[in-house]
């Protein structure tokens, strides 16, 4: 079952990049390929013959609700864990978000954050040059 809806799932996606989101773009830019498809069932298929084998290293849910309600230590290895974890996702996020581009219409002047009077109309005492000064 698990095979056949691997399979049923591949070819809906392969049918959509075939035929361009169903009709709505005229020049789909994406390719379909009959070796996804393989390779997706293949990967259904291989799952399929895994998930026993996990399922038998998993606890069972009688023993998960046994133990529930027993507290487990936090020990330095899970603190650690957690740390870098919280590290990675706090620096991602800032990198993330200086190199966001400005939002219209809050750009900086071009002359940059110093030179906000002085344009290519203005002469050296900051008076106005060119025809009829």
């Amino acid at each position: 079952m698990s095979t056949a809806s691997a399979l049923a799932a591949s070819l809906l996606i392969e049918l959509t990049q075939y035929t361009g989101i169903y009709g709505l773009i005229g020049c789909s830019y994406r390719v379909a390929d009959v070796d996804d498809v393989l390779t997706n069932t293949l990967g259904g298929l291989l799952g399929a013959l895994m998930a026993p084998l996990v399922l038998r290293w998993m606890p069972q849910p009688r023993e998960l609700a046994g133990s529930r309600l027993d507290p487990r230590p936090v020990t330095v290895w899970r603190r650690w864990l957690g740390m870098v974890v919280d590290l990675f996702a706090v620096s991602a996020l800032a990198g993330a978000r200086r190199r966001r581009p400005p939002r219209a219409g809050h750009a900086r002047p071009a002359g940059g954050p110093g030179l906000r009077g002085a344009g290519p109309l203005r002469g050296a005492r900051g008076r106005r040059s060119g025809p009829g000064r």
